[in-house]
């Protein structure tokens, strides 16, 4: 089972453990979900890099729009230093990840000669 899935399936389970609790009265759904949601977001970027065994622009990007989620819904800091450090977090991303690609250009010639490129 992918690791995508497998969230998906654990947030899906939870959901419904928690509308059960809900239904039965021992836990209000809107406030266990309303500060918690973002989770899911940033788990599932981070579900993206696990199931493919590799950091990708995109994983990063929703985990790092999830966390920011996460951090204005628990008023862990300002909003406009949150979307900042986002900006600033993304921004060095695609910097950094761009990086260690290289193109065919790049090979060695014996690589190339072995590969009949």
């Amino acid at each position: 089972m992918s690791p995508v899935r497998a969230w998906f399936g654990l947030v899906f389970l939870a959901m419904g453990v928690l509308a059960i609790l809900d239904a039965t009265g021992a836990v209000e759904w809107s406030s266990a979900v309303d500060g918690w949601w973002p989770l899911v977001i940033a788990g599932w970027g981070v579900a993206e890099m696990v199931a493919r065994r590799r950091i990708e622009l995109g994983a990063v990007v929703v985990t790092l729009v999830g966390c920011a989620l996460l951090a204005e819904a628990q008023a862990w800091a300002a909003e406009a230093v949150i979307w900042s450090v986002l900006f600033l977090l993304v921004g060095a991303a695609i910097l950094g990840l761009g990086r260690g690609r290289s193109s065919g250009k790049d090979r060695p010639a014996e690589i190339a000669q072995v590969t009949g490129s």
